[in-house]
């Protein structure tokens, strides 16, 4: 990459105008991804024009994933790392970011791109045409998936899917496909009343916007399994954290918001000169 700042921000108008669009991406132990994922995430948002946001959420990686995250914030407008100081799980971050993001909507994406990013415009969309919450689909008849997950991780899904129908009903086929847009009050109204904080966060944030009467649509996408390797599913921690969903969502009281002091504790913004003087890495932006 080329020395020269990529503007997110060209076609907001005026300075500190809200963004139309936050991105977060959700991050653990991903330093050898991460550059690559920013420059194709920035480089797409500045072809769509109508600027946007960029919220990486580090979930206090120890590879270094956040300063070499924070390098690129010299390099790219519109790019904010934010770093959880202790490991709270992948919800967690999402939910973090969401809380932090200023875009009218909200895009929730996991680091490693498994969704084709010219389809999440379609995702997008769905938000124009009235959903207030949409979701991307590998499960719809029109979506197509050119590098399959492995075997284990298609078995392990499958068997978090039913689970997730059978204690949450998320009203959707798939909450694991790694890709879900929401109006910005529909995503904080459901980021602060969120409880998981693992690999089930999604089926538990959908759930919520089903009890909150909010519309969810679904989505076909493109769909390829990591060239670099799966984001790692924690397969009996992510079925207790959708048991445990379960049972709070029977709770009439379940749906009251989270305090602040809960929800974003122990998080910090994470500064490119500190990065650049603490860190050095072979991921850094060239």
């Amino acid at each position: 990459m080329d020395q020269k700042r990529v503007n997110t921000r060209r076609s907001r108008g005026a300075a500190g105008a809200e963004p139309s669009l936050s991105i977060v991406l959700t991050l653990e132990d991903q330093a050898r991804i991460v550059g690559r994922t920013l420059k194709q995430v920035v480089g797409h948002c500045a072809e769509r024009g109508g600027g946007a946001e960029v919220l990486v959420v580090d979930d206090a990686s120890t590879d270094g994933s956040a300063e070499v995250a924070a390098r690129w914030t010299e390099h790219m407008d519109g790019l904010r790392v934010v770093r959880h100081h202790t490991r709270r799980g992948r919800g967690a971050a999402a939910r973090t970011g969401v809380l932090l993001s200023k875009g009218r909507k909200v895009l929730v994406l996991g680091t490693d791109l498994a969704v084709d990013l010219d389809d999440l415009d379609d995702v997008l969309d769905l938000l124009d045409r009235g959903a207030d919450v949409a979701v991307a689909s590998r499960r719809m008849e029109e979506s197509d998936i050119s590098r399959p997950a492995s075997w284990l991780r298609r078995v392990s899904e499958g068997v978090l899917t039913a689970a997730a129908h059978c204690f949450v009903r998320p009203g959707v086929r798939d909450s694991f496909c790694g890709a879900h847009a929401y109006r910005r009050g529909a995503a904080k109204s459901v980021a602060e009343r969120a409880h998981s904080t693992g690999d089930g966060w999604a089926a538990e944030w959908l759930a919520i916007a089903q009890r909150l009467g909010l519309q969810v649509a679904e989505c076909p996408v493109r769909w390829a399994s990591p060239d670099l390797g799966e984001t790692k599913l924690r397969f009996l921690p992510t079925l207790a954290e959708l048991a445990r969903a379960g049972r709070r969502l029977k709770n009439v009281d379940y749906l009251a918001p989270l305090p602040a002091r809960q929800t974003l504790a122990e998080t910090s913004f994470v500064d490119a000169a500190i990065a650049s003087t603490r860190f050095r890495s072979r991921y850094e932006p060239k």
